[in-house]
């Protein structure tokens, strides 16, 4: 089972971003600076799996929470250079099959360092956000990810991402939809 967590942590990395649901609320205000120092107050994501294996398949759905939140981003301006630093655990519910699980995993001393570009309610980042230790190579995490800002006001930002994906790997054909969000208070 704990193959098949890591996977599903590997897929929800190569997303580059955590939590809950995009769903445009459309009268959310997105004009402030994203510049400055941004405490992450909530981290949340859903989704669901499909691994293709000589001919079986494996359904998952799965559902995590960040807690003890202890992580800040800070967005400088010329260059564009996002720092994250700190620690959180998230805890991840997921069903294999009709059998469901709970595991916990702890992130500490995360340092990253990338840039990040806007382009009106765009937010592409590179590097790596989550750092998880894992085993299993799925695809090609390089590049840019998109994220989506749902808010940004002089307070408060609000991240979301909605992926799909199928990768190929080892005669393992895995397909990944997650919704996620993720929530800051500035500093």
């Amino acid at each position: 089972m704990s193959k098949l967590v890591k996977l599903c942590m590997v897929l929800f990395v190569v997303t580059s971003f955590v939590s809950c649901s995009t769903d445009d609320d459309g009268g959310s205000d997105t004009s402030a600076s994203l510049v400055g120092t941004w405490s992450v107050t909530s981290l949340d994501y859903e989704g669901t799996t499909s691994f293709d294996f000589l001919g079986e398949t494996i359904n998952t759905s799965f559902e995590g929470v960040g807690q003890n939140l202890d992580l800040d981003f800070t967005f400088t301006e010329n260059p564009n250079e996002y720092t994250a630093e700190g620690s959180y655990d998230i805890v991840l519910d997921f069903t294999v099959n009709g059998m469901s699980e709970t595991e916990t995993t702890s992130v500490d001393n995360l340092q990253q360092v990338g840039t990040w570009e806007r382009n009106g309610n765009i937010l592409s980042i590179d590097g790596e956000i989550i750092d998880i230790d894992l085993d299993i190579p799925v695809g090609d995490t390089t590049g840019m990810s998109e994220l989506t800002i749902l808010e940004l006001t002089e307070t408060t930002l609000r991240l979301g991402q909605d992926v799909t994906e199928e990768v190929t790997e080892e005669g393992i054909t895995v397909s990944i939809t997650i919704n996620s969000e993720i929530v800051f208070s500035r500093q």
